[in-house]
């Protein structure tokens, strides 16, 4: 069912929403905000609303936005309320926001006019409204009749107090702070809908609070209407549009015409900005972000009055990159002003492009287990990491090497993580994460060694000609901001020529073209080889990266998808799945024993999955001991395991084949069995079971809760490596990134998600380093 959340910041507003919405339940948000969530159903469709009084103000309506679109994950959120109409419309008229003109910075000087600070609702609410203005069945959502004929406009509304509107044709107070908030959160559309309830020039002929009531009903019959009318299933979720890249070239300087007009301005602008921060450290910050410390506390203070007229004087003619760049050479050189630390921070998230900006793909992850190539694990090596957990959060500069297959959407889950991560991170005040662009470049024999970035960008072009993040780099180059993910795609045979190669590129990228801690690189080899021949290929590889590659981790992976196409190609799957169809009871016999008395775990719980699969326990009778030659206790554990992962389709019939069994099983054995038949609680088990026991819990397919294992975690901490080693086999989703966020540094460090500062502390503490790279299943 999709979600909407409407705000309103006065009673009457709030009631005019609620008497739209049935079967009415308070919920109450962990920060102490009350919102009421109800059903509405209008044209064969039915919402989910989320509804709630905030007062008035952009800087709370921001506030309260973002945490509503954080508690509820709408597909839509509206600000609903009443405006002072300022030219063209009449009392009840109703006005659909295109976009909203910030001028609270106004009220320090009223002639001044900031024109950049201008919000857009999303495009195809903008539309919709734009369907339904021309029609007259909103009117029919009114509860009682009105004397009025309201009309509808679809156009600018203002923010503020001004003496010149421009092209608005209303104004109110919290609507910029709301787009604000959607802004960042790319996944939801955003729409301003205001009714007139009186006319700024006009006052004195309208009864304001009787118009106040009627204006609320039409703003909220309005808005409920275009709810009934919008097609989720189109583009619901669509990023908000933004600047694009071409709007932001035809808006800034050419790169040798800013430098040319900046060297000659830098250093009055500079001091401009100093002299307000002393004035009042706050003030720049707001100026920036538009949103966060009233300004209106401040207005008559004279002395910073014309320290702010002297800073947007200066800066006139730049661009918001241009004052990021200003800015991020004040925060090198003030290393102890944390405020323009987050100047930088807020400049940064108004001017960057998303990770997934312009890339067609929904915000979701797959998951994608693999399994260590290199490194003979002495225990559970059936344990499976997640490729997007192990890589995706990783802040730290690592070259992964994975074996895949060509369409296995590793790349696209990795964008989706990072996606999750600068979403969820922007709604932390307390924690900056650093934000990865991921680009993809295919490497082949006859593809040249880049020798500088614009080389890099241009490689990365050919596979991606679109990428919204490629063409920024190449405009603009490398944000400070931003650490790089290179995602090499390599279709050849990994012969020692191709090695070599890789060898190289890897070279130049970590060593000679980008600063070595800011750039991770995942090596994607498209499986084409048997396993064991692959994997000394991938072994040779990783000894000649790791020649040029000094100090960077190298990790190496193959994914479990890999393991049953090799099953595939050697006819191990057809050839089990027609033993058991067979109806021969020798044939199918001989299929199960050749899959339980597999050496490799993982080969074995693969054929042993898809013998399940191909008799799925209708009516077979699995003989334990002798006539399946069942003594090794290997075979035996194999056969376990794979009962076990039958149990959520088969319980009784799963219950009564490990009754069987249990003779042959070692006491620890029993325990998981209790455990995956819900004989024993997961509580109960995490605190008793041994570590091996956790594991082969996990191979057995039993699903621990994540909020579970992540309090287990969070509680003991680094103490108990086996918690952490489960956790990396899960794919990440927002709800788990959020949870990882709360943690402590040292036990984020485990995921690789630290800031620079936190993992030089961590560094320096050999003790907590050994402890992680423990949880991060690496012998010590």
């Amino acid at each position: 069912m999709p979600c909407a959340v409407i705000l309103t910041a006065i009673p009457l507003e709030y009631m005019a929403v609620r008497a739209h919405l049935t079967n009415l339940q308070e919920e109450m948000h962990p920060q102490g905000t009350i919102y009421e969530q109800g059903i509405f159903a209008g044209n064969g469709k039915v919402w989910q609303v989320g509804i709630v009084e905030i007062g008035a103000g952009n800087s709370t309506a921001a506030v309260e936005a973002e945490r509503a679109i954080a508690y509820f994950n709408p597909n839509v959120i509206f600000f609903v309320g009443v405006a002072v109409g300022i030219k063209d419309v009449a009392l009840g008229d109703v006005v659909a926001a295109t976009k909203i003109y910030n001028y609270s910075l106004g009220k320090i000087k009223l002639e001044y006019e900031p024109k950049l600070d201008v919000g857009l609702s999303t495009y195809n609410l903008i539309h919709r409204a734009r369907a339904e203005a021309r029609k007259t069945d909103w009117l029919q959502r009114l509860k009682s009749s009105t004397n009025t004929s309201p009309r509808v406009f679809v156009a600018p509304i203002a923010t503020g107090e001004m003496s010149n509107y421009g092209d608005a044709v209303a104004v109110e107070m919290e609507g910029r702070g709301l787009l604000q908030a959607a802004y960042a959160n790319h996944q939801v559309s955003a729409l301003i809908v205001r009714g007139i309830s009186n006319l700024i020039f006009h006052e004195a002929e309208a009864d304001v609070s009787c118009f106040q009531e009627i204006a609320a009903r039409h703003a909220s019959a309005f808005a409920f209407e275009i709810l009934a009318k919008l097609d989720v299933q189109t583009n619901i979720t669509s990023s908000q549009p933004v600047e694009t890249q071409r709007d932001r070239r035809s808006l800034q300087l050419s790169h040798n015409d800013f430098e040319k007009y900046l060297g000659n301005i830098k250093v009055d602008i500079k001091e401009a900005i100093i002299k307000l921060y002393k004035i009042e450290p706050r003030l720049f910050l707001v100026i920036i972000s538009g949103v966060g410390f009233p300004i209106e506390e401040l207005r008559d203070n004279q002395s910073f009055r014309v320290t702010v007229q002297e800073f947007i004087d200066k800066c006139q003619g730049l661009t918001r990159i241009n004052l990021y760049q200003i800015f991020n050479e004040l925060y090198k050189e003030n290393q102890g002003e944390p405020a323009f630390k987050k100047a930088v921070t807020l400049l940064g998230n108004n001017i960057l492009p998303a990770p997934n900006a312009g890339l067609d793909q929904p915000f979701s992850t797959t998951a994608k287990p693999a399994f260590d190539l290199t490194q003979e694990r002495t225990t559970y090596k059936w344990l499976p990491v997640d490729i997007s957990t192990k890589f995706g959060l990783n802040r730290g500069s690592f070259i992964g090497i994975i074996v895949g297959e060509e369409n296995d959407d590793v790349y696209k889950n990795l964008i989706s993580v990072e996606q999750f991560l600068f979403d969820t991170n922007n709604n932390q005040s307390s924690l900056k994460i650093p934000t990865r662009w991921w680009i993809r470049i295919a490497v082949k024999l006859d593809s040249k060694i880049p020798k500088n970035q614009s080389q890099v960008w241009d490689e990365a072009l050919v596979l991606e000609s679109s990428n919204q993040l490629v063409e920024y780099l190449q405009s603009e180059g490398l944000p400070d901001a931003i650490i790089l993910g290179i995602f090499i795609e390599v279709i050849q045979d990994l012969n020692q020529t191709l090695s070599e190669h890789l060898q190289n590129w890897c070279h130049a990228l970590t060593n000679k073209i980008f600063d070595s801690s800011k750039v991770s690189i995942i090596i994607h080899i498209h499986h084409s080889d048997n396993i064991y021949h692959q994997q000394q290929k991938v072994i040779n590889l990783v000894d000649r990266i790791a020649q040029k590659c000094l100090q960077i981790p190298i990790h190496t992976l193959i994914l479990k998808s890999v393991y049953i196409h090799q099953c595939q190609q050697q006819g191990l799957i057809e050839k089990i799945g027609n033993s058991v169809t067979s109806n021969s009871r020798k044939e199918t016999m001989e299929a199960l024993r050749l899959a339980c008395s597999q050496p490799d775990p993982i080969i074995s719980d693969i054929l042993m999955d898809s013998w399940f699969e191909a008799s799925t326990l209708r009516n077979e009778h699995i003989p334990i001991g002798r006539e399946l030659n069942v003594f090794l206790e290997t075979t035996v554990n194999n056969l376990t395991w794979a009962i076990l992962r039958q149990f959520p389709n088969h319980p009784e019939k799963v219950k009564n084949l490990i009754e069987g069994l249990k003779t042959s099983l070692l006491k620890p054995y029993l325990y998981i069995c209790d455990f995956c038949l819900g004989k024993v609680e997961a509580e109960s088990f995490l605190e008793s079971a041994k570590d091996e026991q956790i594991a082969l819990a996990v191979r057995a397919g039993i699903e621990i809760e994540l909020p579970l294992l992540l309090e287990n975690f969070q509680n003991i901490g680094l103490d108990r490596p086996i918690i952490a080693w489960v956790l990396m086999a899960v794919p990440p989703s927002i709800k788990y990134i959020s949870e990882l966020l709360t943690f402590n540094k040292e036990q984020r460090a485990v995921f690789g998600l630290c800031t620079r500062e936190e993992h030089e502390q961590i560094s320096s503490d050999s003790e907590i380093q050994e402890q992680i790279l423990a949880c991060q299943r690496y012998t010590i």
